[in-house]
């Protein structure tokens, strides 16, 4: 290959210009470096920026959502489960559980249940947002024929929850069902089985406990330290009954001026066998409460107990809140 005279110039100049060529490949590289951060860094900006667009979006969006939710009609209560059991005392007991489809909405009622064609009319009861509610009655009579079982809501109102509301936090503890054996005396009998209010229901309170003991002998259990304590006067022999205990305490931050405690106890298969309702009165921050229920028949040996609390966290009236009295 021919080597110009020109070429042999820049190849001089190069040779005696090093430094000075170095330097124009340092620049060049440094300027194409710098290019590309500045593309990469203005790709970022317009990111960030749409992001925020984005978000800003979704918020309008939500909150578009929430207010057409607001305007939209709450879903109807649904009947989920319901059964007649014999109570073990010449009489029933029926459960109905009803389900709260709505997220923002509680619903109030009243309600009626038929019961092998005896009707019987309970006051105002309430349903929290997608909450499944157990309605216990209790006691009712042998002489209606309990065959069906059907309940008739009426006077349904729902109202909306706006804000978060603090949930209860209760804690049950030391919850048995066991067999146990008594004596029975005859008594007038005290349990409410006129079929009105909440029949059968035993209530609690800070200061004591009304306990709801079935006999199917129109008569009241006790039940002594041994067979042979028994009084002489009793010609009554050892009966078994299954009772089941629990604790129960409000370890949340507010108190509630009524709550509702509803037993349940299932077989092995699931199924209900036994369902028992107290009223809980005054159960304020830290305070502890008793439950306590007797059946005059045993269970199946694999009988376990469920224990569900219901209440009223969103109405003022049913709060406790820190210097109340």
């Amino acid at each position: 290959m021919d080597i110009q005279g020109s070429d042999l110039k820049a190849a001089y100049w190069i040779s005696t210009n090093r430094s000075k060529v170095e330097k124009i490949g340092y620049g060049i590289g440094i300027a194409i470096v710098s290019i590309i951060w500045l593309v990469v860094l203005f790709n970022i900006i317009i990111y960030i920026k749409d992001y925020r667009i984005s978000k800003d979006a979704e918020i309008t969006l939500g909150q578009t959502s929430g207010v057409f939710s607001g305007l939209t009609r709450p879903s109807e209560i649904k009947i989920i489960g319901q059964d007649i059991l014999e109570s073990g005392n010449e009489s029933y007991d029926a459960y109905v559980v009803l389900n709260n489809p709505n997220t923002l909405y509680l619903g109030e009622f009243e309600y009626v249940l038929t019961i092998g064609g005896d009707q019987l009319t309970f006051p105002v009861r309430t349903i929290m947002p997608n909450e499944n509610l157990y309605i216990i009655a209790k006691g009712v009579p042998a002489s209606s024929l309990a065959t069906s079982l059907d309940i008739s809501l009426n006077n349904v109102v729902w109202r909306r929850i706006d804000g978060r509301r603090s949930q209860p936090d209760f804690e049950i503890t030391d919850l048995t069902l066991a067999p146990t054996k008594v004596l029975t005396r005859t008594l007038e009998e005290t349990t409410d089985k006129t079929g009105l209010g909440e029949v059968g229901d035993s209530e609690v309170s800070g200061t004591g406990l009304k306990e709801d003991i079935e006999s199917d002998e129109e008569g009241e259990f006790f039940t002594p330290d041994s067979e042979e304590d028994a009084p002489e006067e009793l010609d009554v022999p050892m009966k078994s009954i299954t009772s089941s205990t629990a604790k129960i305490t409000n370890i949340g931050s507010i108190g509630y001026r009524t709550v509702y405690a509803v037993l349940i106890v299932r077989n092995e298969n699931d199924d209900v066998i036994a369902v028992h309702q107290q009223v809980l009165h005054d159960l304020d921050t830290f305070d502890e409460l008793p439950f306590t229920v007797s059946w005059s028949r045993q269970f199946v040996f694999n009988a376990s107990p469920e224990l569900i609390l219901y209440t009223n966290y969103i109405e003022s009236e049913n709060l406790i809140l820190p210097g109340d009295e």
